[in-house]
């Protein structure tokens, strides 16, 4: 699960350890990974496995999948979920520098990971990747372009990779969410 350390990855990683799955434990931050790995092994004495890595950097990704081939030698699913929310900005005075950040982890860092787990995926003939997109790319909202237009990424690329990956044992599929009550919220 990318972006796991927190707010709605954290979520869906408590609810695989929950449910007795290995979960493998991303975000960027290497101190909240490790402290949320440590609390879902309290909580639900689950097999968590630190992963962190900045998934905007392809070379850290590639680093994380090839750990996961080293380590376990499959990967059942993959959970795109990391994102940067790019909130506040209208989009007469959104810097480019944002819109850039906002793809490279909405956009390049979901490919990247898609990409990593489509590997082994293929190489193993099953397999799950579910990207976390948003309603937002149907009904867009104000000041968020960048998000929004990375959310409408999410949902051609998802149709894209079902499409590829399918013949080969391969569900892609996304969870089109609204508003989740995290941490964030509060």
């Amino acid at each position: 699960v990318t972006g796991a350390n927190r707010n709605t990855g954290l979520a869906i990683a408590e609810a695989f350890a929950r449910e007795g799955a290995v979960v493998w434990l991303n975000g960027r931050k290497p101190d909240e990974v490790a402290r949320e790995a440590d609390r879902l092994r309290m909580t639900f004495g689950a097999t968590v496995v630190e992963a962190p890595a900045d998934i905007a950097v392809k070379e850290e990704v590639d680093a994380l999948f090839a750990h996961i081939r080293e380590t376990s030698g499959r990967l059942d699913t993959l959970v795109n979920n990391a994102v940067i929310q790019g909130v506040g900005h209208a989009l007469v005075a959104t810097p480019r520098a944002l819109l850039e950040d906002v793809f490279r982890v909405n956009v390049y860092g979901a490919y990247a990971c898609a990409q990593g787990a489509a590997r082994m995926m293929v190489a193993q003939k099953s397999g799950t990747i579910v990207n976390i997109g948003s309603n937002t790319a149907e009904r867009a909202i104000l000041n968020r372009t960048a998000y929004v237009a990375s959310k409408a990424a999410i949902d051609g690329l998802t149709r894209a990779m079902a499409v590829e990956l399918g013949p080969h044992g391969v569900r892609v599929n996304a969870v089109i969410a609204g508003y989740i009550r995290t941490g964030r919220w509060d």
